[in-house]
């Protein structure tokens, strides 16, 4: 449920998602806050702006553009993703896990969240859980054509996807 991008926007956000994979953040930053000075409603934007704030280690400005967010699209799991990322950094371990639980009740099968979440349900000593949901992670990447090899495996995803897979091993 995402607000529609003004046509006027749409090279100002192509631009500002090439400068943001380019890892030119501050630059991209700069064009996402322009987009959302002009629609104050814009999901992608907004969470955009969400990310580099938690980066920049503000997490009050993050949970700020989370918040504008979760207040047009609720069920946006872009946001509730990153919410619980958030919520994690915090430190609120039961927020964390209850944001990722209704995230994946809504969309079982994004496999990155419910990694996150096997992960931390293991951190709580609920390795049963964890090994469970990390086998379900694995199992829908592994659909997807991920998580097959190194190759397939985003480089910042191996270490905790090899984690999942002992983990899955450790519990069968």
């Amino acid at each position: 449920m995402s607000t529609a991008e003004p046509a006027t926007h749409t090279p100002l956000l192509q631009e500002a998602r090439a400068l943001m994979a380019a890892g030119r953040v501050d630059e991209a930053t700069g064009l996402f806050r322009r987009i959302v000075d002009a629609e104050p409603r814009h999901v992608e934007a907004r969470n955009a702006l969400a990310v580099a704030a938690l980066r920049a280690g503000d997490a009050l400005g993050a949970r700020a553009q989370l918040d504008a967010v979760l207040a047009v699209a609720p069920d946006d799991p872009l946001t509730l993703n990153h919410l619980a990322q958030l919520q994690q950094a915090q430190g609120d371990t039961a927020g964390a896990l209850q944001t990722y639980a209704a995230l994946l009740e809504r969309q079982p099968t994004l496999y990155a969240a419910r990694l996150a979440y096997a992960l931390l349900l293991e951190a709580t000593g609920d390795a049963t859980l964890a090994a469970r949901q990390a086998f379900r992670a694995i199992r829908h990447a592994q659909r997807a054509g991920r998580w097959l090899s190194a190759e397939s495996t985003a480089p910042g995803l191996r270490g905790p996807v090899t984690r999942a897979m002992a983990l899955v091993d450790q519990h069968r």
